[in-house]
């Protein structure tokens, strides 16, 4: 059930109980939400506004409480509500969380309203990403390798250097030669000198593991 519909039908029910005294459910209105620019609100991982909604997109509401310039009449939810951007693990009010994001926990907190009903007993959810299927398995990685060497070895160049092995922090699985270029002549003023000095580039694939959003970063060996 949504907030502003859970919000009417506590007024209502609000409203049966205390007829006589006069109730008037048009005073627990929610105040009219400020608009917000979500771009500038990015700049901040949590923003409070006016009202009782969050951005549809991207944030989650972490609880209401009230505010006299936001004007109006303090439901039981209040008249101003804070947000927070939907990233890492965080607990908000309600029962669901957004997409990408799986329950790992519930909890009754007052900044989320003043009910903890059953069959939960609780207003607030604790989420977390749901993390790709690949999330600590290794797999491997472009990388470029430039070192120097003689010309006379070019027939070896990046093929003859060691693979699964570990240098400068870098777990290397495979090396082919990706490109070349004379750096120094050899003694006979000549690139083609056996002794001459070349630039040699290897496209290498070495290891990395999968993160939870499935992107592959690099191990330090």
């Amino acid at each position: 059930m949504s907030q502003p519909r859970a919000h009417a039908l506590l007024m209502a029910s609000l409203c049966g109980v205390l007829i006589l005294a006069g109730c008037d459910a048009r005073t627990a209105e929610a105040p009219q939400a400020q608009e917000v620019d979500e771009q500038a609100a990015g700049l901040s991982d949590t923003m409070t506004q006016c009202g009782y909604e969050c951005p549809p997109r991207g944030w989650h509401t972490r609880g209401w409480s009230c505010a006299p310039e936001c004007g109006g009449t303090c439901g039981p939810w209040g008249n101003q509500v804070t947000c927070g951007v939907n990233t890492g693990t965080f607990t908000m009010c309600g029962y669901t969380c957004p997409n990408d994001f799986q329950p790992i926990g519930s909890s009754c907190k007052p900044e989320c309203g003043p009910f903890c009903l059953a069959p939960y007993y609780s207003n607030a959810t604790t989420c977390a990403p749901i993390c790709d299927s690949r999330e600590g398995t290794h797999g491997d990685m472009e990388a470029d390798f430039r070192y120097y060497d003689a010309y006379a070895n070019y027939e070896g160049w990046c093929t003859s250097l060691p693979t699964d092995v570990c240098v400068d922090g870098s777990y290397y699985y495979s090396r082919l030669l990706a490109g070349f270029f004379c750096h120094t002549v050899g003694s006979n003023g000549s690139c083609g000198d056996p002794d001459a000095i070349w630039e040699v580039n290897c496209r290498s694939r070495i290891d990395c593991v999968y993160d939870c959003e499935g992107a592959c970063v690099k191990t330090d060996c």
